[in-house]
């Protein structure tokens, strides 16, 4: 086989190998943007219009925050409250800065509410990264409550912390029974209100609305990392195979859950037909509130 042949045969791995590495460098930077709208006759008048951005999985995202890149786009799209909704770090390869400087860039265009993920509880210095956010501006919303309010109205934001917190691990326990200790804890919503939840798990979206909750903020699954035409998501943690629960919104019992599919990698570094995403929300009021 004479060298030009070589060349001909070699040229088709060639092309293909380089194709790889452009989808691999292209998921490494591209940002997606999704809309919703979410409308409740709870929602007071104040609220109509109110814009929520969810920020979830950076996992310490470097080139994704390198010179304020991520924090100059959210700062365009003007966010009334910011929610963090777990693994602004990544546990197998900790940068406790890179989440703490994009929090604090946050922090300083609105407010920001925050919730740990499974990466955190894995954390040996996750009391220090607490520190630092809450430093930052962040409230830290570990199985609490607060008010948020304009002029007459208000509407509740609660954060429920990730089940891997709990030392608890014992055969049978698991990860929603855990969660279901959590809720149960906490003070029982006024239903009257327009009620917010926080969590990284998406895969318990019955067992939130269970607790009335209107809007509930996940993520965790990554979008299923690879995404495939007419099959969709292909793998998420805690749901196997072609899982249910990893991008969109999805309603149940008068509820919505928002699933963002993250702004991170963890074990799996490539994503396919699945961009990182920021999730914007409009709240909309309706019914006895409309004008």
């Amino acid at each position: 086989m004479d060298i030009k042949e070589t060349k001909r045969e070699a040229l088709p791995l060639a092309l293909l190998a380089g194709g790889a590495a452009l989808l691999f460098l292209r998921q490494l930077w591209r940002l997606t943007l999704s809309n919703y709208v979410v409308e409740s006759d709870k929602l007071p008048g104040e609220f109509d219009g109110f814009r929520i951005l969810q920020v979830s999985d950076l996992h310490n995202n470097k080139l994704l925050c390198h010179n304020g890149r991520l924090a100059s786009k959210i700062k365009t799209l003007a966010p009334d409250i910011i929610v963090v909704t777990g693994d602004v770090v990544d546990s197998g390869w900790t940068d406790l800065d890179v989440a703490v400087r994009f929090i604090r860039e946050a922090a300083a265009m609105c407010p920001v509410f925050y919730v740990p993920g499974n990466h955190e509880a894995r954390l040996r210095e996750r009391d220090i990264l607490f520190r630092m956010l809450k430093h930052a501006g962040a409230a830290l919303l570990f199985d609490r409550r607060e008010c948020i309010e304009k002029g007459a109205g208000k509407l509740f934001i609660t954060g429920v912390t990730d089940p891997h917190f709990d030392r608890l691990k014992a055969k049978g326990v698991s990860g929603s029974m855990r969660l279901t200790a959590r809720l149960r804890s906490m003070p029982a919503v006024e239903e009257e209100f327009f009620n917010i939840l926080l969590t990284h798990r998406s895969e318990h979206p019955a067992l939130y609305s269970k607790y009335g909750y209107d809007l509930i903020f996940a993520g965790h699954a990554h979008g299923g990392q690879w995404r495939l035409p007419a099959f969709g998501a292909v793998y998420s943690p805690n749901q196997g195979l072609f899982p249910e629960y990893t991008a969109g919104v999805h309603r149940m019992d008068g509820a919505e859950m928002i699933i963002s599919r993250g702004l991170g990698n963890s074990v799996l570094p490539l994503r396919i037909n699945n961009p990182f995403e920021l999730v914007m929300v409009t709240l909309k009021r309706r019914g006895r509130n409309a004008l």
